[in-house]
């Protein structure tokens, strides 16, 4: 079988490890490369031209994005009201992506993501276009701003020019792709999605979207032995982006809230590309009074030993459809505790291997982190149910077993 994968990311094209928020997409790779009976080609955009490649027996097709003037990056940040000033590029797309599919010939294509170009080819072929579910913008745009946030005061948080433009730039491209999803939803026939929240969207979007359930492969650290202990000091970790969305003016209340409050001696441990300064404008709260450390990004082998270490993980964002950072927290054995928002309700079940609260509320974080403090015991079995689950359900060679049976059926059509 011969599988055309498009992603945004260039998995081992490039050796930049970079943000390590598509590893999971590297591990689907990484197992379709052990079959021998399959052919994988990988399809992924890049700024400049550079060379097609083989590397491990999967062939690389990067595909050059559209080269735009001065005058229209301007008008692309600008106006944000300009929601189909996108349009114009998507034949472009379209007709490259069907240059490979001509030179690659494959027999099922396999799109990580909806919210780039790449199912937009969906309704010029006639080879089945898979679209693998990860967050869907449209619901991403509606809950992109945490509670006392307008786009106003979060596009004039400084009066840096260069800054202002940016943000207004990033909710432009925000507002452009969730419009483009919506064609991209159209166009595309079959999707793998995991969560029921990802189920009801696509079928808003698609009435008549066929539907396979399909879990993700995590990374390769977490599927290790694991010797999980609690520490005896309140240690929490948390691991999230720096989108605003994301939830980090939601740590700093909770924080507070354990020490000024609760009068706790805590330890928070946050991972990945944080910027802390407007949350912290915006609530009057300064991260490094709150025992918070931030680590920026760190490979998987520390992300592993700090959660086996840690008492719990807290997930704060705002919408998510299934974070891979919640159920890394599983198979590592530690409680995790999230807002009960997007498709997190289908990855834990409440106080049997996790803990789901209204978003923003701070004060039931609080009290479920002092409960998990102050009971140990009942800590590590949540977390032992926790690993027990997920370890069966994100079984790599059943994962990938089962997408290519749902391939074969769609081809066999």
């Amino acid at each position: 079988m011969r599988i055309l994968i498009c992603s945004m990311s260039p998995a081992n094209y490039s050796c930049d490890p970079g943000y390590n928020g598509a590893g999971w997409i590297n591990s689907f790779l990484a197992e379709f490369e052990k079959r021998s009976d399959l052919q994988v080609a990988w399809v992924f955009n890049v700024q400049n031209p550079m060379p097609i490649r083989e590397i491990n027996g999967t062939k690389y097709y990067p595909v050059c994005d559209v080269r735009k003037s001065f005058f229209m990056r301007i008008k692309g940040g600008l106006f944000l009201n300009d929601i189909e000033f996108d349009k114009e590029f998507w034949p472009y797309y379209v007709s490259e992506y069907l240059k490979v599919i001509e030179d690659f010939q494959p027999d099922v294509i396999h799109v990580f993501g909806s919210e780039y170009y790449y199912g937009l080819v969906a309704s010029e072929t006639e080879i089945p276009v898979f679209l693998h579910l990860q967050g869907v913008l449209c619901e991403l745009y509606n809950a992109y701003f945490p509670p006392g946030v307008s786009n106003v005061s979060y596009v004039l948080q400084d009066l840096n020019p260069y800054k202002v433009y940016k943000r207004l730039s990033g909710i432009a491209w925000l507002r452009r792709n969730a419009f483009r999803e919506k064609e991209v939803f159209k166009r595309v026939k079959y999707f793998v999605g995991r969560t029921v929240w990802d189920y009801r969207i696509t079928n808003v979007l698609n009435r008549n979207a066929v539907y396979y359930y399909g879990n993700e492969l995590m990374r390769p650290v977490f599927y290790e032995p694991i010797e999980k202990r609690i520490p005896s000091t309140l240690t929490i970790t948390t691991t999230l982006s720096g989108a605003i969305f994301k939830g980090f003016d939601q740590i700093l209340k909770v924080a507070s809230i354990l020490k000024n409050e609760l009068s706790l001696s805590f330890i928070w441990n946050v991972y990945g590309n944080v910027s802390p300064s407007f949350a912290e404008k915006n609530n009057g709260l300064r991260y490094t009074d709150l025992n918070i450390n931030l680590y920026g990004i760190v490979t998987e082998d520390i992300i592993r030993d700090r959660l086996l270490s840690s008492t719990l993980y807290y997930h704060p964002s705002y919408m998510e459809n299934s974070s891979n950072s919640i159920i890394e927290a599983q198979m590592s054995s530690t409680t995790p505790i999230c807002q009960y928002v997007g498709g997190l309700p289908s990855l834990i079940k409440d106080g049997e291997d996790g803990f789901l609260v209204p978003a923003n509320d701070p004060y039931q974080v609080a009290f479920l982190i002092r409960y998990l403090y102050e009971n140990p015991e009942v800590n590590m079995q949540i977390g032992q149910n926790a690993r027990e689950r997920v370890i069966k359900e994100h079984d790599p060679k059943s994962i990938v077993d089962d997408l290519l049976d749902i391939y074969e059926s769609v081809i066999k059509k």
